[in-house]
């Protein structure tokens, strides 16, 4: 009976330590099954699913023994593929039990103009989205047109390298909207502004 006491006593310190340390080990072991998978690796934009309304998205620079820290970015409609300046560590147990989006190379995304109706050189406004997402260093997939009330939405579609991803539909825009607002401005005005 004197044996037995400490002996419940080990196996009750290391029940307790094992649960303490539970989620470190889970961690440790997911990072050894995150650095042999090698999908999940340093400058890939992962996105996952932490809980069941939280999002993380962000591009990974590293995966550390129990976390990966990721460079934040933005998703969804507040700063869509722009890094927030904020680096996130993530367990990385989150990494491996949760769902998880791993990005390709190269990214497909899109970007909406407006042209107000009635509008002069309406034939122009496909060739102008082209020309802005090219300008923009992107390759053009697709451009397309719709009418919605008094508006014609322009909507174009491009690829570019997930690496270099930023706010690139804001670029585009405004190469856009300086292309159609040259187009609109009467010949003078557009003379002088080239000259100056």
């Amino acid at each position: 009976m004197t044996t037995l006491i400490p002996l419940i006593g080990i196996l009750v310190a290391t029940t307790g330590l094992g649960l303490v340390f539970r989620d470190y080990l889970a961690s440790l072991l997911a990072g050894m099954i995150l650095r042999a998978n090698r999908k999940v690796k340093p400058g890939a934009r992962v996105k996952v699913m932490v809980q069941p309304n939280m999002v993380l998205k962000g591009d990974v620079i590293s995966i550390g023994p129990i976390r990966t820290s990721l460079h934040e970015v933005g998703d969804g409609e507040h700063l869509p593929s722009v890094l927030t300046g904020r680096i996130v560590k993530v367990p990385n147990s989150a990494l491996v039990n949760s769902p998880i989006v791993i990005y390709g190379d190269r990214i497909t995304d899109e970007v909406v103009g407006f042209e107000m109706l009635p509008s002069a050189h309406l034939e122009t406004v496909e060739e102008d989205m082209r020309a802005a997402i090219v300008e923009a260093g992107h390759e053009v997939v697709g451009v397309g047109l719709y009418q919605r009330e008094d508006k014609l939405v322009v909507h174009g579609i491009f690829q570019e390298q997930a690496a270099h991803q930023g706010d690139s539909r804001s670029r585009i825009i405004k190469v856009f909207l300086i292309r159609r607002s040259e187009r609109q401005a009467p010949p003078k005005a557009v003379e002088q502004s080239k000259a100056a």
